[in-house]
């Protein structure tokens, strides 16, 4: 059985796809030669055609890079350019789908890898304040909480005063997060069996668990809080890629609060790196 035809969305012939089509090829090349003896005539017309020269100048050395980027080969000398060569004019189109400027991809992006390198440090200084947050309040495993509740008593509907033991934290449950404080990793256990098998397990955030403390319904642990070496250093089950996802732009934490905000984890993370604090794209 033969193989599937190709058939050109340009030039509606059989054997090449647009990306190839010898017709746009052959457009540019002539395109480039047009606008470059335009730039050459406005140049000879004197001082006053000085702009539309350049202008004409440059729509010419943006098809010629058109033409290197598809054939190859510069088409005023008909010479073969280097790979480096064709493949930047490739890319002087392409617009990153991170920063948003133009000449190279998101998998190329410096910024993008500098900001990823800036999440990574930034995250160690949240989960060391995190963990200063855990042992301001002495909170820990074994801790005493008494919660709010909802729940079925019998058939009725009604609201109770419960009391739940802290049994864990799931460290390795945390993403990559700039608010790992509303990350529901704290695991209570109920200590009563009057509720139903639903409601005896909770999980909380530092946030909510903060809000039980503010009220008074936590005791105090005596022994500080030790998390694993590894989560304090920044270790993460997900790749770092996943806190930048494919297709969406540079967001206003990295825009502006890694340059500006001296409170936030991103500024820190800035300093302790050495990195420039003005704003690179």
């Amino acid at each position: 059985m033969s193989g599937r035809r190709i058939y050109c969305r340009h030039c509606y012939r059989e054997g090449h796809n647009k990306r190839s089509c010898p017709v746009i090829t052959d457009q540019l090349k002539g395109e480039f030669f047009h606008y470059n003896e335009r730039a050459k005539d406005y140049r000879e017309m004197g001082s006053h055609y000085v702009d539309s020269a350049e202008r004409s100048q440059k729509t010419a050395e943006n098809y010629r890079s058109k033409y290197i980027g598809r054939s190859g080969k510069d088409p005023e000398t008909g010479q073969k350019v280097t790979k480096k060569v064709a493949k930047a004019a490739r890319m002087k189109d392409r617009q990153c789908t991170y920063c948003q400027e133009m000449g190279h991809t998101r998998r190329t992006c410096d910024v993008l890898n500098e900001d990823m390198e800036v999440m990574k440090t930034a995250t160690k200084f949240i989960r060391r304040d995190y963990t200063d947050r855990l042992r301001m309040h002495k909170v820990n495993k074994g801790t005493l909480v008494v919660l709010h509740i909802s729940t079925y008593i019998g058939d009725k509907w009604t609201r109770i005063k419960v009391p739940y033991m802290l049994t864990a934290f799931q460290w390795d449950q945390t993403t990559w997060t700039l608010e790992v404080s509303r990350e529901r990793i704290i695991h209570l256990k109920a200590l009563t069996d009057r509720i139903p098998e639903r409601d005896r397990y909770r999980q909380l955030s530092l946030v909510q668990l903060e809000q039980a403390v503010s009220q008074g319904q936590v005791t105090l642990s005596n022994h500080a809080i030790e998390p694993p070496a590894v989560w304090l250093e920044g270790k993460t089950t997900d790749p770092i890629k996943t806190f930048f996802p494919l297709k969406t732009f540079r967001n206003y934490d990295f825009q502006w609060r890694q340059y500006q905000d001296h409170d936030n984890p991103l500024y820190r993370a800035r300093m302790a790196l050495g990195l420039s604090m003005e704003k690179s794209a």
